[in-house]
């Protein structure tokens, strides 16, 4: 998965574009995406997932955290991959 696939299949009519992203959110999240290329979708979830409980577990990350990543993320993935980030943050949350 590369970060140019997130750009190609972001809805062009959605006025939420990379735009409203300062230079510093960008860059951490091109940073994060490339962590993460030529992993598979599940690989990717599960990655996420894992590292998110970890973090929960050790008081470092946040329900207001895990709403800026996701706020972060969303103008620049598919719908498909943002009902994915939804249902992640659901499973997160209520752990």
């Amino acid at each position: 998965m590369k970060f140019s696939d997130y750009n190609k299949t972001k809805n062009k009519s959605d006025k939420t574009s990379n735009e409203t992203l300062t230079q510093g959110q960008e860059k951490i999240l091109k940073d994060f995406l490339s962590n993460y290329e030529g992993k598979n979708r599940q690989d990717l979830i599960d990655e996420i997932v894992q590292v998110a409980k970890n973090n929960r577990r050790l008081g470092t990350l946040t329900d207001a955290d895990l709403d800026k990543f996701s706020a972060m993320l969303m103008p620049i993935i598919n719908d498909e991959q943002k009902e994915d980030l939804k249902k992640i943050l659901l499973r997160l949350k209520s752990d």
